[in-house]
């Protein structure tokens, strides 16, 4: 059997699909399997894993109609076979060495799961830059914590990405933990469970996970099809916290988290319906659910999130709808701004080189110069030569006559 199990749900990703899976058949690690879950594509993503599996026998398909991420990281989870769990999503890659050095903190830990850093590559640029909400401790870290000793904000210092986590089977079997069968955020639940469960965590601080951005079909931008997933998410995840006995210890940091969530979805709605929606069950009774109407912005981890959904609490959905409207302007005037200082500095740098183009042209002329008065030397040097060769001639001809 493996060691390793990685699970890979696909759905019309043959655009990055052939880069993802050799990313983890190309490990340094190579003891494992990669589970590809065929959520029902309709591109050529069903003949490139064929082909794939044709080639390693590692590759192990599973096939079903689309129901959506989370049943598709279901079908994937029941087909496991190794000790340990891991999981990419089809328009990403990973480094060569992410398993292995995964492996090696968890094992050298004694911990339950393995959390590495990662960067972004925008789709359009290809830049690479570093994603700081799936690592970003608010303080100095080990190599390993238990999760009480980071427990005020753990859950907004490491994101519910399932995607730069190495976690142990047997740990999640033994929690009961599995991925909610949703279309979006169906790792939240199952992350951050299993992260407030873990006996230790282990931290590989190095960007071994490259996350694309700029995506059409990424989640926020089809988040309309389902804008109460990660409502559903947060209380299954709160409901697990409660039972586990640890709900007081992760309070805060679970309220900072919930309202990160209701932020982040309330901003990138796109449709007036989906976000009546959200709002309607926030006020009849998410927001004290989620003890959000209580939270204090002395303790809030952003006070940005928490003023908008301080303002969501008070406030009706027209108010709400301006709200966001000038939160947009605002956004909007920074980058504005942003934008003004990189062409300012921009147009100093470009003075700068001038200014080095005209002082390299100076010494350009220098060095001719120099150049010339060397050949004039040169050819002082090769008469006085000449001159001294026919004086020394003369001399001794006048010696022997």
């Amino acid at each position: 059997m493996p060691k390793v199990s990685v699970i890979m749900p696909v759905y019309n990703a043959e655009a990055f699909l052939e880069r993802a899976a050799r990313s983890i058949l190309d490990q340094t690690f190579p003891d494992l399997e990669l589970i590809c879950v065929d959520d029902g594509s309709t591109d050529a993503s069903p003949a490139i894993l064929e082909r794939l599996a044709a080639q390693d026998p590692r590759v192990r398909i599973i096939t079903q109609e689309n129901q959506g991420e989370g049943a598709a990281r279901i079908a994937g989870f029941k087909a496991v076979r190794g000790e340990w769990l891991y999981s990419i999503d089809a328009d990403d890659y990973a480094l060569p060495a992410l398993i292995e050095r995964c492996l090696m903190a968890a094992e050298s830990e004694h911990a339950d799961m393995a959390i590495c850093a990662a960067g972004m590559q925008d789709h359009t640029t290809g830049e690479v830059v570093s994603c700081e909400r799936a690592f970003n401790p608010s303080g100095k870290i080990g190599l390993s914590h238990t999760p009480q000793e980071l427990a005020a904000t753990l859950f907004d210092d490491f994101e519910c990405w399932a995607w730069n986590k190495l976690i142990n089977v047997a740990f999640l079997h033994e929690r009961g933990l599995v991925f909610q069968s949703q279309k979006r955020i169906a790792d939240l639940f199952f992350v951050y469970s299993a992260m407030a469960s873990a006996g230790r965590i282990a931290f590989v601080p190095e960007q071994l996970y490259r996350y694309r951005i700029g995506l059409p079909t990424s989640a926020f931008n089809t988040m309309d099809t389902a804008p109460l997933d990660f409502y559903s998410a947060l209380r299954a995840w709160q409901d697990y916290l409660r039972k586990e006995g640890l709900y007081e210890t992760f309070r805060s940091s679970f309220i900072t988290r919930a309202m990160h969530e209701v932020y982040a979805n309330c901003i990138v709605v796109k449709s007036p319906q989906a976000f009546r929606t959200i709002l309607s069950l926030l006020k009849e009774e998410g927001f004290s659910r989620l003890e959000i109407d209580t939270a204090k912005r002395a303790d809030a981890y952003d006070t940005d999130e928490y003023d908008l959904c301080r303002y969501f609490v008070e406030h009706g959905f027209d108010e709400c709808v301006f709200y966001l409207l000038a939160l947009d302007r605002a956004t909007i005037a920074s980058y504005k701004t942003y934008s003004s200082n990189l062409r300012l500095g921009q147009a100093d740098l470009l003075r700068q080189v001038d200014a080095l183009w005209k002082e390299k042209g100076e010494l350009w002329e220098k060095i001719a110069g120099l150049e010339k008065r060397y050949a004039d030397l040169a050819y002082s040097r090769k008469n006085l030569l000449a001159q001294m060769a026919w004086l020394t001639k003369e001399s001794a001809k006048r010696k022997r006559s």
